[in-house]
């Protein structure tokens, strides 16, 4: 659900990053039978000065959540 307030370049980049990450996990996990993904502590790298709005950014997170239940979808190992 939105909220009213946020303006509209925050709602649309917020949107272009959910397309985006479903896109990826889906082609992971149709086009792959086994998936690796690294553990990043991603907690700590957003503290950092320099990463951390770009690892807030990059969503991370929400492709690791997709990816783990599209690949239990498809049969995927992960």
């Amino acid at each position: 659900m939105r909220k009213p307030n946020f303006p509209n370049s925050i709602i649309r980049i917020a949107d272009i990053r959910q397309d985006a990450v479903h896109k990826l996990s889906h082609r992971e996990a149709t086009e792959f039978s086994a998936i690796g993904i690294e553990d990043l502590n991603v907690k700590g790298m957003s503290r950092n000065g320099t990463l951390g709005r770009s690892v807030g950014d990059a969503g991370i997170r929400m492709f690791r959540t997709q990816v783990e239940y599209k690949a239990a979808m498809t049969g995927a190992f992960l």
